[in-house]
């Protein structure tokens, strides 16, 4: 009994070990669980099973810590950080012996943001990691004092000598294992001590960087040299700041080639891919190019064979286009590197895209672009520096006041002369004239550093500005020869769109080009942080502007539109995918589509509108308080639009009226082109666009002709002569409208003999057709029913009378006085046809 006892305990703390329970809660914590009883009657097997499941778990306790080491992962990825960090500490270290080119701390700050992140992944996986431990640390010491007492319990009982030795290897496993537990807590602190060091010392050398960007900002500003007419005298301050000191170092490119390896590697995978693309789309054009009558150079096809005329050289452009956004983290010497491949790629590529007179320009804008790097290396002769800043700005302004010149007398369109992108390039012509004048009397009165920027902005800005524009124009090329080639015709929404999606291109890729333009521009220039500290402290000002305290600021404001257009032209996106896209490959009811992309729209809009609401700082409680309060109001001043809203949900939902259902209300008959929430648009068939009002639709009288099916009835009358046989009439109305294949065949056209005019035999042919069809195909219906009377000999009489005139006076009616005269008052009168006596006017 003393066994069965101490295994009856085991067992019980086994399972409470097993399910990991804290004690059960009384019954007045949680009335509705009571605490469950303990089992009366275990055998010896549930000791087994629960000994067994507590190894099992000691046992993956320890494969977890052996297969997934945590630690080693933190620590190899510390060690990278660490390697990266000594090659950082040089440049670090020259922030105070030489001049700093703004774009080299904008990239040595983008490198120490981009290890803080990594080192900061690191601290949040060893914060999980430490927290798995403490977790299992904590159920392995309430394991420990479980067994423990069951040991102590067992001994006092007796109990079989196997019993306490099982009891007792499985206490000695969970102590093991907490001790192994602790040693892998110690080691997280340790490695986790070290990551917070790391990423302090990446703090440190943010701030550095930042006082750095901030003392490069304030000496744009200052002297640094005087004017040229006294250099032979010189400041304090010259023997600290000769030259930017750039030594390029062939060993830091191979170090930062070596850890780039595998990025390069994806990067040159890019190029061929984009080479291969761009060899096959220029295949495609100059096949379609070749088949062209008009030699004009307007078509997209003229602009794609420019774009596309060097492909090899197009790819690696591109793809070193891209450098600037996979590697954030170059180094200087990549940075020239780059920039010294780029040119002659750029050269070749966007010379076929400008006129052939530019293209001299082109090399001369080259020339200024190496022989800025060249002015970057120079150091420790600050006359020569100044006298190369100098020339360097005078040939700038010389070709841009010669780019001026030539683009008032350019033999261009008026639409290319009013176009964006001539707008655009005469603007940024004339900003680069002045500020190359500018720069050559900055550097003249000696402030250096305002005639470096200067010449970063103009020469490195043009080059730039082209560079991207080339990418533009290639990425364009490829994305239209697909477009008009039918390599997207597996989208239903751009087969069927393929202007509109031609213009959407160019649009989106030309405003991202401007986006990256003017990035570039603040990125190579000191304007970025002052200009972003200023824009800082006005958006997050109140928007009272001190009057009153709104608190709301202008970011938020400013905030709120953003977040409407962003819904709206999300909403406009969606609903276009779905309706041209989603949903015709559904095969829906005609109206499901368009009240489905309907519903979308709005509610994309009304989240956007709720999203807007949040960014404007506006707490949703008050936001319904003041809509719950305005009710009322609206519910009587504007109830007719209410009621139009209704009723378009109505419409939308019910769909009594269809898109392109052809209706006649009123006195209004056409086509419905649109269904909105507050009003319906009906296009005539005159070609007026008639708003109607939602409400109107639902509680007037509509006439809907495709309602039920798009088909409509047309009759055609018809009169023959008498002496006709019908029955060949017939055979001849029921040929004509089967001849026509744009009558419908079901129902069947029907030809009837309608009976006996005055002048006629009445014959009437019904034909169905698409409602689109109700002018043209009755014209050729009728055109054919001429053309077939004809050739039968069947003629179409003239409406005819006969009059008979009594007591006319003699010399009036050309008759004896007294005598009735039969006169044919329609001189085109069948001659032949009996006078019908029962028809006479009598006068």
């Amino acid at each position: 009994m003393a066994a069965l006892a101490f295994i009856c305990g085991v067992g019980v703390m086994g399972a409470q070990f097993a399910h990991a329970q804290t004690p059960a809660p009384q019954p007045e914590a949680a009335p509705e669980a009571p605490p469950p009883e303990a089992p009366k009657n275990l055998t010896g097997s549930d000791f087994a099973i629960e000994a067994a499941a507590v190894d099992e778990r000691l046992s993956r306790i320890e494969t977890e810590m052996s297969l997934i080491d945590v630690l080693t992962e933190v620590t190899e990825a510390l060690d990278a950080v660490d390697a990266e960090g000594a090659a950082l500490g040089e440049s670090l270290a020259a922030l105070g012996t030489r001049r700093v080119m703004s774009s080299e701390l904008n990239d040595l700050q983008a490198r120490i943001e981009y290890l803080d992140a990594r080192v900061d992944r690191q601290i949040s996986k060893l914060s999980a990691y430490g927290a798995e431990l403490e977790a299992l640390s904590t159920q392995n010491d309430e394991d420990i004092a479980l067994w423990a007492e069951a040991l102590k319990r067992g001994r006092r009982s007796s109990v079989p000598n196997e019993v306490l030795a099982r009891t007792a290897s499985i206490l000695q496993g969970l102590r093991e294992g907490g001790k192994l537990l602790q040693g892998k807590a110690s080691e997280v602190l340790e490695v986790q001590s070290r990551a917070l060091d790391v990423r302090d010392g990446l703090r440190i050398a943010q701030q550095r960087v930042g006082v750095a960007q901030g003392a490069v900002v304030d000496s744009v500003f200052e002297r640094q040299a005087p004017p040229i007419w006294r250099s032979g005298e010189r400041s304090a301050e010259d023997g600290t700041r000769e030259g930017y000191d750039l030594a390029f170092s062939w060993p830091a490119v191979k170090d930062y080639l070596s850890r780039k390896r595998a990025l390069l590697i994806f990067q040159a995978l890019i190029a061929l891919l984009l080479g291969l693309l761009i060899t096959r789309a220029r295949a495609l054009v100059t096949e379609r190019t070749a088949k062209l009558q008009n030699e004009s150079g307007a078509t997209w096809e003229h602009q794609a064979s420019q774009s596309l005329r060097h492909p090899w050289p197009a790819a690696l452009l591109v793809s070193i286009a891209m450098a600037r956004f996979l590697h954030s983290d170059r180094t200087v010497e990549m940075i020239l590197l780059t920039w010294l491949v780029a040119l002659p790629l750029w050269f070749v590529v966007y010379k076929e895209m400008v006129p052939a007179g530019l293209r001299h320009a082109l090399i001369g804008l080259a020339v200024l672009g190496t022989f800025q790097v060249v002015l970057a290396l120079a150091s420790g002769h600050p006359e020569i520096e100044r006298a190369l800043l100098l020339a360097e700005l005078l040939l700038a302004g010389a070709g841009a006041a010669w780019l001026i010149r030539f683009l008032r007398g350019a033999e261009v369109s008026k639409r290319v002369r009013q176009g964006l992108w001539f707008s655009v390039t005469s603007l940024w012509a004339r900003l680069a004239l002045l500020s190359s004048v500018m720069g050559a009397g900055a550097a003249v009165l000696g402030y250096i550093f305002l005639a470096t920027e200067a010449s970063l902005f103009v020469i490195i800005g043009t080059i730039g500005a082209t560079a991207y524009m080339a990418v533009e124009r290639v990425v364009e090329a490829l994305l239209l020869t697909g477009v008009h080639t039918g390599r997207f015709d597996a989208f239903r929404m751009v087969r069927a769109n393929r202007h509109v999606t031609e213009k959407a291109v160019s649009r989106t890729l030309r405003l991202l080009t401007f986006a990256v333009f003017a990035w570039l521009i603040a990125d190579i220039t000191s304007a970025w942080r002052p200009m972003a500290r200023v824009l800082g402290q006005w958006l997050s000002s109140d928007l009272g502007m001190g009057l009153a305290e709104t608190g709301v600021t202008f970011g938020h404001f400013f905030g709120f539109f953003f977040v409407l257009w962003l819904g709206w032209i999300t909403a406009r996106f969606v609903s276009f995918v779905l309706g041209e896209e989603i949903l015709p490959r559904l095969h829906m009811q005609q109206g499901v589509p368009f009240a489905l992309t309907t519903f979308t729209r709005y509610a994309i809009i009304a989240v956007g509108f709720v999203a807007a609401i949040s960014v404007l700082g506006v707490p949703l409680d008050r936001v319904t308080i003041v809509l719950s309060a305005l009710g009322v109001g609206i519910g009587f001043g504007l109830q007719n639009l209410v009621n139009n809203f209704v009723s378009g949900f109505v419409l939308l939902t019910e769909r009594p009226i269809r898109l392109r259902d052809k209706v006649e209300i009123d006195d209004i008959l056409g086509n419905v082109s649109s269904i909105g929430i507050r009003a319906s648009t009906i296009r005539t068939f005159d070609g007026a666009e008639v708003i109607v009002p939602n409400g109107d639709l639902i509680s007037g009288r509509v006439i809907n002709w495709t309602l039920a099916a798009r088909q409509q009835r047309v009759t055609i009358p018809l009169g023959v002569a008498y002496g006709t046989d019908p029955n060949e009439v017939l055979d001849i109305l029921r040929s004509v409208a089967t001849a026509n294949e744009r009558v419908f065949e079901s129902p069947a056209p029907l030809a009837l003999f309608r009976g006996f005019g005055e002048s006629s035999l009445d014959f009437e042919l019904r034909i169905f057709m698409d409602p689109s069809d109700v002018l043209d195909v009755p014209s050729a219906v009728h055109v054919a029913i001429n053309e077939a009377l004809k050739e039968a000999g069947i003629k179409i009489p003239f409406p005819q009378r006969d009059l008979h005139l009594r007591g006319v006076p003699e010399g009036i009616a050309g008759t004896d006085t007294g005598t009735d005269t039969d006169t044919d008052t329609d001189t085109d009168a069948d001659p032949d046809a009996d006078p019908d006596p029962d028809s006479d006017t009598r006068r």
